[in-house]
């Protein structure tokens, strides 16, 4: 939807149609600044996302007008993607590392307590977890 907003007008239109009727309701006309703001929005959701606004939008409507409530349509993105996924891939890492620092402390008690105490006796002894 992104890369074609010309259909944004046909599609609002479709349901429109699709879900006044199923709610029994007629409207008669779609406010011009409501299909401006339909527009403009980004549509990170695609289609979907635009499908259950005007449900929504269609439920709370008492005039054959049809409107959308723009806070459901804020442009400012909730998050900030870029940032989120680095964020996100900090915490992967640190996961990883935590999981991998645990894994070798298990390892080198495993092979103390086997009276190994050191990394080549441990091999000897077949401590895999050791080595890794």
């Amino acid at each position: 939807m992104r890369d074609r907003r010309e259909d944004i007008p046909l599609l609002v239109r479709y349901f429109i149609d699709r879900y006044a009727r199923k709610a029994g309701k007629s409207i008669r006309r779609v406010n011009k600044r409501a299909l401006d703001h339909l527009r403009s929005y980004p549509w990170p959701g695609n289609i979907r996302e635009l499908q259950n606004v005007i449900e929504r939008s269609l439920i709370v409507c008492d005039t054959d007008e049809f409107t959308v409530d723009e806070s459901w349509l804020s442009t400012k993105p909730a998050i900030d993607r870029p940032a989120d996924i680095v964020e996100q891939r900090r915490h992967t890492r640190e996961g990883h590392r935590r999981r991998r620092l645990a894994r070798h402390r298990r390892a080198r008690l495993r092979a103390i307590r086997s009276g190994c105490a050191s990394r080549g006796s441990a091999l000897d002894a077949g401590i895999q977890d050791f080595v890794r």
